[in-house]
């Protein structure tokens, strides 16, 4: 039985020492896949930001013109609603 648990001990001694090595090399490979994603990644979200951006810009500027345009009808009706008041104000006044 001393036997069998003697090289018993020294298989598990050289599993061990062969598993840490191999734990040792797939951390470096590790490392080394993580640092190429999180580059990629980096320029990825790069892109996407200036494409945001890009959208934002266009968007704003639309989105301006909307509003131009839109202030500009909204002015011509208030100016023709004032002109009818007045004119139904200056009939009540006069009747």
């Amino acid at each position: 039985m001393k036997i069998f648990l003697r090289k018993a001990k020294r298989v598990l001694k050289v599993f061990l020492r062969k598993a840490k090595r191999v734990l040792k090399i797939f951390l470096r490979k590790a490392k080394r896949v993580l640092k190429i994603f999180l580059r990629k990644a980096k320029r990825v979200l790069k892109i996407f930001l200036r494409k945001a951006k890009r959208v934002l810009k266009v968007f704003l500027r639309k989105a301006k013109r909307v509003l131009k345009v839109f202030l500009r009808k909204a002015k011509r009706v208030l100016k023709v609603f004032l002109r009818k008041a007045k004119r139904v104000a200056h009939l009540k006044k006069n009747n």
